[in-house]
């Protein structure tokens, strides 16, 4: 035969129930601030992730600019090169145009001298 619960037992049930009632509402309180502490962690490597993002954009940005100036430094080595050689060019040119016209001075003088000498020679 089955017995009836009596008002005692039916206590210790609810009171046993009561605790783990708290005990579960305890650790779902728990769990809940886990999660709020993990949200707060995911946003936290969100915003690490696109600061990251953002960071990895910013040097590849200045790779392209180290690019471009290595580039212009280059061209401008060029450039360098090539007005020091035209700079000795010109400076060639220059020594052979005063050969040239040191010649050409003496030629003139050389013409003058027998210009007047021929002028004597005949006077005489």
């Amino acid at each position: 035969m089955s017995r009836k619960p009596s008002i005692r037992d039916l206590e210790q049930k609810f009171k046993a129930a009561l605790l783990e009632l708290l005990a579960l509402k305890e650790m779902c309180d728990c769990l809940i601030n886990e999660r709020y502490d993990h949200k707060t962690e995911i946003r936290a490597v969100i915003f690490m992730n696109v600061k990251c993002n953002d960071l990895t954009d910013q040097r590849n940005r200045l790779r392209v600019l180290v690019s471009e100036m290595d580039d212009c430094r280059n061209q401008y080595e060029q450039s360098l090169l090539q007005i020091q050689v035209l700079e000795e060019e010109v400076h060639i040119y220059k020594i052979n145009m005063d050969k040239l016209q040191h010649e050409l001075d003496l030629y003139r003088l050389n013409e003058t001298v027998r210009l007047c000498d021929s002028m004597l020679d005949s006077t005489a």
